[in-house]
């Protein structure tokens, strides 16, 4: 049985695009270097129930990829105002939350917002 051009050149392309999928992942820092990943090219071919000589060709390529590790640290949950919590994961961005405040105070965002309804 051959095999015709649009149904290579379809299967190329679908291999290349998987295959940059691949690549991105391997390279990626935050998967695991050992883990072997994988791409399957699947060619169904479904024949047709009257006329048995026509057939309908499915191509498909999929991957099976090294997962991403997740990302963890410790954290506190900090209450900033009654209703209102911030995450603290390390000084820096407790930090951050108290210049936030600061700079929200300095503005005073609510008294701007009820001056602009009158």
């Amino acid at each position: 049985m051959r095999i015709d051009r649009t149904t290579v050149d379809a299967a190329m392309e679908m291999l290349r695009f998987e295959l940059d999928k691949v690549a991105a992942n391997i390279i990626d820092i935050n998967t695991d270097a050992k883990k072997a990943r994988l791409v399957t090219l699947t060619l169904k071919l479904s024949p047709n129930e009257r006329i048995r000589e026509d057939v309908v060709v499915e191509l498909g390529v999929s991957s099976k990829l090294a997962p991403v590790h997740p990302f963890k640290h410790d954290a506190r949950i900090l209450m900033v105002e009654k209703g209102v919590f911030a995450m603290q994961s390390n000084r820096s961005v407790l930090e951050l939350v108290r210049k936030c405040e600061e700079i929200g105070e300095a503005l005073d965002l609510s008294k701007n917002s009820k001056e602009d309804e009158q």
